[in-house]
């Protein structure tokens, strides 16, 4: 059986029913909400972010911040993140603090109102988001269901720092699947945010089966369409001190960051598995294989394993198997779902013969199901319908009770809400980063960048001896401007496309220092749309202009295998003042490898 501790939370989900209307749109109903209207902080909800950012090294990273259980309280119905600077143990700190819930969010749109602390110097950085929260053995208060490691995925929906009103969009991808390079940031937005008279704003994201979209004020701002990493993970309201500048300006201390309320929508989404890492892929690489990410592990841990090769799909799966007699359950608790009908499913084998091997399922305030694991060499598909949950939880997990060399085999469970009566999961893509291209951006569409938005892309990103970078410009004028750069200072290697006043289009190899220079002349006027391709292969490059060679030059001595500088889409970047472009730009690739003339046409027509 599933152990009922497992289920001690599930007693304290809300059974909020209200219907709401979210910025999405229809389908959402509240699920969850938190005034900070009692005068108190929840901590059967919130558990408190202490310590300091990024571990005990006070010079590591780019905050210098000591977060702090006493800088959070609810006051006059608002969550008050207090900064100051104060000796502590001796030490002159910079504190601050945050919230982060105890229980896990998946799928859904979320929203807070937040007024930032801003000064008028570097240091301050207010942040709501989404990330997962390992689970610390002896953490008192702790959601016995958190999983061991549950670091997937991360949301920032808004990180304001002092003093610009820039907010960022972020996606942060925390692991690397198998044979993939790394792509920390598939999204990374930066877009001016209206604060109302009194400094607050709206911010909401919705999170889906297919992305991200977030939100400000109620209207949507960017969005991504990447959806290859899912698990439920905590919410956190943060404010952070230090951003940026170690020694802050006291005199402009102390202050606060409020939060108004968080609120979380649910809506149903038939066919989507909505478990985590639920083909255990999740481990390879980078996770110990005795953690599988997203699961908790009950029993003889050490029977319980993320094992290589032979999978159903892909190249994972979970093993249950020991030298000597084990009981283990390897189970993971969904929180917040809408009440309803559900099915589960997973791709199971087994040597036969164990007392108990079994799926099992647990919903809130219904009767357990279970399905027997059969007998098989072959992978053979085990399903329990109809799983009524009320309460909004429910937990799935998978049972041995053997003896020894007895062993069991489990790929790609499932927990769904059909699409219709007997209807399978959805069948995910496999899995695996796409490649080529390696990055991508505003795929089928054109994004409007007069608003000084812009975006960046992570330093592995357009860093090869050989690249190709494609898009479509819709400049709104003729100015000397720079619709994407990845053009560090000095060096020999680096790479930026660039416009002039005159009409030209420039795409220039190496650095700002040391560079050579390919020019399309006249290739661009304003409001016409202009499909731009840039290849660059080991000392030879062609500029294509609508899918034709406009440039082309041999010999070149500099390189495009820059990892130092962070590239920019829509700005100048880290050249100074940083300089927007003012126009639109759109179905964005960037291949590690030299497109063909022939590859680059259809690009051109689309």
């Amino acid at each position: 059986m599933i152990s009922r501790r497992l289920l001690a939370c599930l007693s304290l989900l809300p059974s909020l029913a209200a219907l709401a209307a979210p910025p999405p749109g229809e389908g959402y109903r509240l699920v969850f909400e938190d005034n900070f209207d009692s005068g108190r902080v929840d901590e059967s909800f919130w558990d408190y972010r202490v310590g300091r950012r990024g571990g005990e090294d006070p010079t590591a990273g780019w905050i210098f911040a000591l977060n702090r259980r006493e800088n959070v309280s609810v006051a006059d119905g608002h969550m008050r993140i207090r900064h100051a600077q104060e000796t502590i143990s001796g030490k002159l700190e910079n504190t601050c603090g945050g919230l982060i819930s105890k229980r896990r969010f998946g799928y859904g749109y979320y929203e807070t109102r937040l007024k930032p602390f801003m000064i008028a110097t570097p240091g301050t950085h207010a942040a709501f988001w989404q990330f997962g929260v390992d689970r610390q053995p002896g953490l008192s208060g702790q959601d016995p269901t958190r999983p061991a490691r549950n670091r997937v995925i991360e949301i920032d929906s808004a990180e304001i720092s002092s003093p610009s009103w820039h907010g960022t969009n972020n996606v942060y991808i925390h692991l690397i699947p198998e044979g993939s390079r790394s792509i920390l940031w598939p999204h990374r937005c930066f877009i001016p945010v209206q604060p109302d008279a009194e400094g607050f704003f709206v911010d909401g994201y919705e999170f889906r089966p297919d992305g991200v979209i977030f939100y400000d004020n109620g209207r949507e701002v960017a969005r991504t369409g990447y959806s290859q990493f899912y698990a439920q993970q905590e919410v956190w309201l943060t404010s952070l001190a230090g951003a940026h500048h170690k020694e802050m300006d006291a005199s402009l201390l102390p202050g606060e960051a409020l939060f108004d309320y968080f609120r979380y929508y649910a809506k149903d989404w038939p066919g989507a598995n909505l478990l985590g890492n639920p083909g255990f892929e999740y481990n390879l690489t980078v996770v110990d294989p005795q953690l599988p990410m997203a699961w908790l592990e009950q029993g003889d841990e050490a029977a319980s394993y993320v094992a290589r090769g032979a999978a159903h799909r892909d190249h994972a799966k979970l093993r249950h198997a020991s030298d000597r007699a084990y009981s283990v359950t390897t189970s993971q608790t969904l929180q917040h779902l809408l009440d309803g009908s559900y099915s589960a499913s997973a791709w199971v084998r087994s040597s036969g013969g164990q007392k108990t091997a079994a799926l099992r399922v647990y919903a809130n305030g219904a009767e357990e199901k279970s399905v027997s694991i059969p007998a098989s060499s072959d992978w053979t598909l085990v399903q329990i319908p109809e799983v009524e949950v009320r309460g909004g939880s429910v937990t799935i997990g998978v049972e041995s009770q053997a003896s020894a060399w007895q062993w069991l085999e489990v790929d790609g469970i499932a927990f769904y809400k059909p699409a219709h009566p007997g209807a399978s999961v959805d069948e995910a893509p496999p899995f695996r980063v796409p490649d080529d291209p390696f990055f991508s951006l505003f795929p089928g569409s054109l994004q409007n960048f007069t608003d000084q938005r812009y975006y960046l892309f992570p330093r592995d990103t357009g860093s090869a001896p050989a690249i190709s970078v494609a898009f479509v410009l819709r400049a709104e004028r003729l100015a000397d401007e720079t619709p994407i750069d990845k053009q560090p200072a000095a060096g020999e290697s680096g790479w930026s496309i660039r416009l002039t006043a005159a009409g030209d289009i420039v795409a220039l190899v190496g650095s700002e220092a040391s560079h050579s220079t390919l020019v399309a002349p006249k290739a661009y006027a304003p409001g016409r749309l202009v499909h731009v391709a840039f290849v660059f292969d080991r000392g030879s490059a062609t500029l294509y202009v609508d899918g034709k060679p406009a440039a082309a030059r041999g010999g070149i001595t500099q390189r495009t295998d820059d990892l130092g500088a962070p590239g920019g889409v829509g700005v100048l970047w880290g050249k100074g003042q940083r300089q927007t472009f003012s126009g639109s730009l759109g179905d964005l690739r960037i291949h590690h490898r030299a497109l063909s003339a022939d590859e680059i046409a259809p690009l051109a027509r689309r």
